[in-house]
């Protein structure tokens, strides 16, 4: 197939596929906790297609052109008691990551 001179050759073709995206941000997990941006995947789930279709393109291009906006690189540690053992004992407790939840919905894709 010959390719149109604006088009580059990804190397992942799924990365323009626009229902993969919109079929990833559907399947998200609900009642998990927010982002550091306060975020539910909730909120992803239900916003009208436009926005999906926005926020697909701004990862492609993300993609395309290796960007990610600092504050998307960072995450929050939190320590979640497990509820076994003793409260005074690291091993009681696990770590968990807090991101933007908007980068780890791309995560997923």
């Amino acid at each position: 197939m010959k390719r149109k001179e604006h088009e580059r050759d990804w190397p992942h073709p799924s990365i323009i596929d626009q229902a993969a995206f919109h079929e990833c941000i559907q399947s998200l997990s609900n009642n998990k906790s927010p982002g550091l941006d306060g975020m539910v995947n909730e909120v992803l789930t239900m916003l009208p297609p436009i926005f999906s279709q926005i926020i697909h393109k701004l990862f492609t291009i993300m993609w395309a052109t290796g960007y990610t906006p600092e504050t998307w690189k960072t995450s929050e540690k939190v320590l979640i008691d497990k509820e076994k053992g003793d409260e005074t004992d690291i091993t009681s407790f696990r770590l968990v990551g807090l991101a933007n939840t908007l980068i780890s919905s791309g995560h997923a894709w």
